[in-house]
């Protein structure tokens, strides 16, 4: 525990940051880390964030023309990526030959109290907007949201194109991965995290395996899932977790949707509420 909280206080961008692209092998492996490869069209909701042209995290539909991610996906030193320098992957399990043209970014609205401290990522979420719809019938899909304020338990999936294989040696993978997880309470996970970190119920959720198994570097951003009567209700944006990833016994942290659905969602993107 120790050297993970070390690890987490030197890095805490611990899914992404923006030199990461430069910093990892590519990899075709089976895994996000412990997890399986998803197959066309599993996954109709996951987007693959490009900065520069390089993919940086992941993202979900949740309308025609909007995408919801991570702040800190965003948000480096201080500074907002332009729109200009970001597009999306949609439609596809692959990021080396994807299924359609990456779709423009035209605008970055971040949480106005995202605060990237170094004792959290509170409230760590960003909506995008799009050129042009996303949302392609047979190929791509929007997550349904939560109802404000809901709460979950059990079963939930994380998706992504992050590090396949732990630090020291992390392989970002082309391919889209999954891996199921469970949700924890936000008791367990405060006790977890304080005081080296500062745990807000309101707005984060927490989750693991009981395997070495989860998400990493190159996942942030992306969705946490949990299938309700076939629908893909999404619960959680990924935030950060342990260095190494996916260690046993260690939770990853999420941003909790419902917690911003009518005062931050609702009130930029409207519509798709159940």
């Amino acid at each position: 525990m120790k050297l993970v909280l070390l690890a987490f206080l030197i890095s805490l961008n611990i899914f992404s940051a923006p030199s990461f692209a430069d910093e990892v092998e590519e990899d075709d492996g089976d895994r996000i880390i412990g997890g399986t490869r998803a197959s066309p069209g599993e996954i109709p909701y996951q987007v693959s964030l490009l900065v520069n042209g390089r993919h940086m995290c992941g993202g979900t539909i949740i309308a025609d023309k909007w995408v919801v991610t991570a702040g800190h996906c965003v948000v480096h030193e201080g500074q907002v990526t332009s729109a200009e320098q970001i597009k999306i992957i949609y439609g596809s399990t692959s990021t080396r030959n994807p299924s359609n043209r990456p779709v423009q970014v035209t605008r970055v609205i971040v949480h106005p109290n995202y605060n990237p401290d170094s004792t959290g990522h509170s409230n760590d979420i960003t909506l995008l907007e799009l050129q042009e719809s996303v949302i392609k019938p047979g190929m791509s899909a929007a997550a349904e949201l939560p109802f404000p304020g809901q709460e979950f338990s059990g079963t939930v999936l994380a998706s992504g194109w992050g590090n396949t294989r732990p630090e020291p040696r992390p392989s970002m993978t082309t391919e889209l991965m999954k891996v199921d997880m469970k949700l924890d309470s936000s008791q367990v996970c405060q006790r977890e995290w304080e005081p080296t970190y500062r745990w807000n119920p309101k707005v984060m959720i927490c989750a693991m395996s009981p395997r070495v198994a989860g998400t990493c570097k190159g996942d942030s951003g992306g969705p946490l899932v949990v299938k309700e009567n076939g629908r893909n209700v999404l619960i959680g944006v990924v935030s950060f977790g342990p260095i190494p990833c996916a260690q046993i016994g260690m939770h990853s942290v999420y941003t909790k949707v419902s917690a911003f659905v009518d005062n931050f969602i609702q009130e930029n993107v409207g519509g798709n509420k159940r």
